[in-house]
């Protein structure tokens, strides 16, 4: 939102800022309301699977994720992180932005690429790509915190 990009790029400052917004509101979309952000805010984990363990694998229908969680509470912690993961690997997880953005998230992300010279298009040909190799394991390093991660990948 600096307009930075357009100013390296030689692109409209106006339409990337205003891209920048809509992208900006997607990820705390995502992350308010599928993610459990402000949940888990004090239960960050440094892996999505280092929580497995606390998971009985109770179906999770019968249970309101949407209260407050016991940082310390790590079954709760745990349920919350299988939905993050499922909503990860599911390869259909845009259907959750139906519920804010109607089909204009589709037109939203497919302006962003163009916009970018098709960087996301091209970012998610590499995600695909590793996501299903068996023999390859996928790695986010990063310096912020998990879940912001996940919501920018996706």
């Amino acid at each position: 939102l600096t307009e930075r990009f357009a100013e390296h790029f030689g692109v409209d400052r106006l339409k990337g800022k205003v891209l920048g917004e809509k992208m900006e509101d997607a990820i705390f979309f995502l992350l308010d309301h599928h993610m459990f952000f402000h949940q888990l805010e004090e239960s960050d984990q440094v892996n999505i699977r280092n929580i497995e363990q606390y998971d009985d694998g109770l179906d999770l229908r019968s249970i309101n994720l949407r209260g407050h969680v016991d940082p310390n509470d790590t079954r709760a912690v745990a349920y919350r992180y299988r939905v993050i993961r499922r909503l990860y690997e599911d390869p259909n997880w845009f259907r959750c932005m139906e519920q804010r953005y109607g089909h204009s998230w589709e037109d939203t992300w497919e302006a962003i690429n163009t916009f970018t010279g098709q960087w996301m298009s091209t970012a998610r040909r590499a995600l695909q790509l590793a996501y299903s190799r068996s023999d390859a394991v996928n790695i986010l390093v990063t310096s912020t915190q998990l879940l912001p991660t996940f919501a920018k990948l996706l």
